[in-house]
């Protein structure tokens, strides 16, 4: 008896032992200075278990989050964050089979990339990581707890939130604990066409000051999810970044932006990332031409479209209420969303020389980087210039813009003229008697609502739409 309690004891300590070694943590650092902790998993792989957030890659910055409290974030300085798909111990090398980090909350990472080596993620979640990928030929089949919890909230309010996690070259059918817990509105989850599993944990959430509004589950639990390149539900939420990163259909697409007629906003600008049709009593108009009077004031030229013409995605327009109304734009079934493109492919040139350009975007565009592109936007039927270290005034999701790609200096004044009757034949001419009529003095100048301001052209405010001799022009 006293031999086979011996011979346990030393059974169970040999176990004992051979867990202890399985779990003991190696450090790797891998080719961009990143040091990664990782175990290994007793069949020749690795587990990753923890990245350092420290030196030269990352810097510490104070702000806000979306919530309003003050935090400190951790910011990866580079642009794309890559998972090794091996890791060495100094003697032997590893594949990466299996992630398991701490969590990555109040830290901020454009973009993350998962290796084809992967097996299984089992935790992940983090509050600012705003683009995560999943390499083709990844082999994982399900997700972990809480694995790509959004915590929205403590999102810098500087910064755009989570815009996308696409997984549609994994073989992802399953996810346990809500995997997809508590994104922000605009997420898009880009699936295989299988992964039906997975959807039902998807639990957004959006914070009201100090507390969260949970969405009807049952009604939106399939929202902006992308399976096989169908989405059911694109439901776009005005003023929040929006971002795709490949071509999908999606069989209803809404928008929940008002258009107000309200306090001076009859005109506005548009940029949506699907085709759009107007309702009745808007009218669209696109840059058309660019000008340049005797003394030097830029003319931009705006023609409407004809009524009914469908509205392009990722393509600047000017909008205006022609009714009085406020209104919203129509529900749109089975349309293209395009991969959304770079700023400066979607840009309509704005002058012959190309010194100007009319921009759209469908993600905030930050003060510093708007003042860095001399930026203008409109608001309330006023074109504002971007000021610097102001921390509002910046560009808005789904709205447009004029900048300078080549750093050109704005004209003391410049116009945009809104023309309901022209041809194409005719926005020379056009132009040309409208610069005319504005410096002759002959005409009076009246305010949108029909108020006489006058016939000097040099004494006219800013900023506000003005008609002359039936024209309609702004001053900016």
């Amino acid at each position: 008896m006293k031999t086979k309690i011996t011979t346990l004891i030393l059974l169970f300590l040999g176990l004992l032992s051979g867990e202890t070694s399985a779990q003991t943590t190696y450090q790797y650092t891998d080719a961009a200075g990143l040091k990664w902790d990782f175990q290994l998993d007793g069949t020749g792989g690795a587990k990753i278990t923890k990245l350092y957030q420290t030196g030269p890659s990352f810097v510490t910055e104070p702000g806000t989050n979306l919530r309003g409290d003050n935090v400190t974030w951790i910011r990866y300085t580079g642009d794309v964050l890559r998972v090794p798909s091996s890791v060495s111990d100094g003697t032997n090398t590893y594949p990466v089979y299996y992630a398991d980090f701490d969590t990555w909350y109040l830290n901020i990472y454009d973009k993350v990339i998962f290796p084809n080596t992967l097996k299984e993620l089992t935790r992940f979640g983090h509050s600012s990581v705003k683009r995560i990928e999943v390499e083709p030929g990844c082999q994982v089949t399900k997700l972990g707890h809480l694995y790509f919890a959004g915590y929205s909230y403590e999102f810098p309010n500087q910064w755009e939130t989570a815009l996308y996690y696409d997984f549609s070259n994994v073989p992802l059918t399953a996810g346990y604990d809500g995997p997809f817990y508590d994104l922000p509105d605009n997420t898009l989850i880009f699936l295989n066409a299988a992964s039906e599993a997975v959807c039902p944990y998807r639990e957004q959430m959006t914070p009201i000051g100090n507390s969260r509004r949970p969405y009807n589950w049952q009604d939106e639990k399939y929202r902006n999810t992308v399976r096989g390149g169908v989405c059911g539900d694109l439901f776009v939420t005005d003023e929040e970044c929006f971002e795709s990163p490949r071509s999908f259909t999606a069989e209803k697409a809404n928008y929940d932006r008002v258009f107000s007629n309200t306090a001076g906003k009859a005109v506005s600008t548009l940029y949506l990332p699907y085709p759009t049709d107007l309702p009745t009593g808007m009218r669209a108009y696109t840059l058309t031409s660019k000008g340049t009077d005797i003394n030097g004031d830029k003319a931009f030229m705006f023609s409407p479209l004809p009524d009914g013409t469908r509205l392009q995605a990722n393509t600047p327009y000017l909008v205006q209420i022609t009714d009085g109304q406020s209104h919203t734009l129509p529900e749109m079934h089975n349309v293209t969303v395009p991969a959304t493109p770079n700023v400066e492919n979607s840009a309509v040139v704005a002058s012959n020389d190309g010194n100007w350009k009319f921009y759209g975007t469908t993600l905030k565009i930050r003060n510093d980087k708007a003042f860095a592109k001399k930026a203008y936007y409109l608001n309330g039927n006023k074109w504002w210039q971007v000021q610097s270290g102001v921390a509002n005034d910046f560009i808005a999701p789904f709205r447009c813009f004029i900048s300078s790609p080549t750093g050109a200096v704005a004209a003391p004044s410049f116009f945009m003229v809104l023309e309901d009757d022209n041809t194409a034949d005719d926005i020379k001419a056009l132009e040309t008697e409208t610069n005319t009529d504005i410096k002759s003095g002959k005409y009076p100048f009246y305010s949108v609502d029909g108020k006489q301001m006058g016939n000097d052209y040099n004494k006219l405010e800013s900023g506000q739409m003005y008609i002359v001799n039936g024209k309609k022009f702004y001053k900016i």
